[in-house]
């Protein structure tokens, strides 16, 4: 499996940080924020993956929040 570079790892952290500021509401809220950074600014995931992500992360038990758990493995296998 491939490993993020640090500066990646970074950015994918911050993002993360900075919409988990901004989630008032619930994860939900900031999920179209989390599409357009992951998908089209940073290229972590394809929409398709994205969406994937999105249906397993729904479905599995836990936290309604797991795609940011997701998305970043996502990310790690695409680098």
């Amino acid at each position: 499996m491939n490993t993020l570079p640090a500066g990646e790892l970074l950015a994918l952290f911050l993002h993360f940080l900075t919409l988990s500021l901004l989630s008032i509401g619930g994860g939900n809220v900031v999920l179209p924020e989390m599409h357009l950074r992951a998908v089209n600014g940073n290229h972590w995931v394809s929409n398709a993956q994205f969406a994937d992500l999105f249906s397993i992360s729904q479905s599995a038990p836990g936290p309604s929040i797991l795609i940011v758990t997701l998305v970043g493995y996502g990310a790690g296998l695409h680098l």
